[in-house]
């Protein structure tokens, strides 16, 4: 069974027969959905930017328009102007998480229109942690536009990888064999206690 990460205890074997079951056929573990609700913070910075895009994108297309003679350049310049800070908010929100879902060897990240898998066989514990990512610095990330995704680093937890969406609710996953930020994973199920403990069930026995 999944314990929590200060136990130090090995969980080799839990992870050698989540691989067994798997792979000759055991009765599967039904998949369970955790929403991925967004917190307050993300809220308002996610509104803050796109209000902040969406002007920016709009302002040469209205100077353009106020120009008598603009030509087609100033027209070219302003709709290139326009289409930059758009392309940024689709992209955003096609890699925004939209929840979880936890099967018997991985958990899919939802994004807009596709998802992502995590496999969880080198999973060695799964915890609780609320405001895991404070003060935490990006790293090749997206810092909260729709969601907290991609590299990040803080003090306690090293270099790791967010799926995020609220602070409040972060449940951190640590793999100690795998490289670098793969190592720690944080994500921000609706009901993190519910997630965890699903996490930390046994697999299904032959």
């Amino acid at each position: 069974m999944l314990v929590p990460a200060s136990s130090g205890k090995d969980l080799n074997r839990t992870n050698r027969r989540r691989d067994s079951c798997s792979r000759r056929g055991g009765t599967p573990v039904n998949p369970t959905t955790f929403g991925a609700p967004w917190g307050r913070s993300l809220l308002i910075g996610s509104s803050a930017q796109a209000v902040f895009l969406l002007a920016v994108g709009a302002a040469p297309v209205f100077f353009a328009a106020l120009d008598p003679e603009p030509g087609p350049r100033k027209w070219l310049v302003a709709c290139l102007g326009f289409a930059i800070p758009l392309v940024i908010l689709v992209v955003a929100a096609r890699y925004a998480v939209r929840g979880y879902t936890v099967t018997d060897d991985s958990i899919r990240v939802h994004r807009l229109g596709w998802s992502s898998s995590l496999p969880l066989d080198q999973l060695e514990s799964a915890t609780v942690s609320p405001y895991a990512m404070r003060r935490s610095r990006g790293e090749l990330a997206n810092g909260g536009l729709f969601s907290y995704t991609g590299g990040f680093h803080n003090a306690e937890l090293g270099s790791y990888r967010a799926f995020v969406t609220d602070h409040a609710r972060t449940v951190v996953l640590r793999f100690p064999d795998r490289a670098d930020r793969d190592r720690v994973i944080v994500m921000s199920p609706d009901d993190p206690d519910a997630f965890v403990a699903l996490l930390a069930a046994e697999p299904p026995r032959d």
